[in-house]
Order: structure tokens, then C-alpha cells, then sequence
């Protein structure tokens, strides 16, 4: 296995980007969601697939 490292250089002009990187680097708000979980999600990846199976499908009825 294979493992690898590098260094990112991040030049930051500006007190507003400033803050919003130190906000962003010490907050303990989790306020990501899993949207892979939702009913939303599933419901539209469900309506996708059924409607690429039918174009799929229509090439093959030709």
C-alpha cells in the first residue's frame, strides 16, 4: 500500500478571509448532513434511474 504526503500553501489576503478560515477551522457546529440518508435523495435517485432505464430501453425497442 502505497501512502503519499504533500504540503498545500494557502496565501490568504484580507482580514474576512482571515476570519472565515479560523472560523471554519475551530468551529464545533457539525452542520453537515448526510444526504445520502434522506428520503428526498433517494426518492430523486430512484425517479433518475427508472427514467434512464427507459431511455435505455427505447434504444433496444427500435
Amino acid at each position: 500500500m502505497a501512502t503519499s504526503s504533500f504540503t498545500r500553501k494557502i496565501i490568504v489576503t484580507g482580514k474576512e478571509a482571515t476570519d472565515i478560515i479560523i472560523d471554519a477551522l475551530t468551529s464545533d457546529e457539525k452542520e453537515k448532513k448526510d444526504i445520502y440518508k434522506t428520503e428526498d435523495f433517494l426518492a430523486e435517485n430512484s425517479k433518475r434511474g427508472r427514467e434512464a432505464l427507459k431511455r435505455f430501453v427505447s434504444l433496444y425497442k427500435k
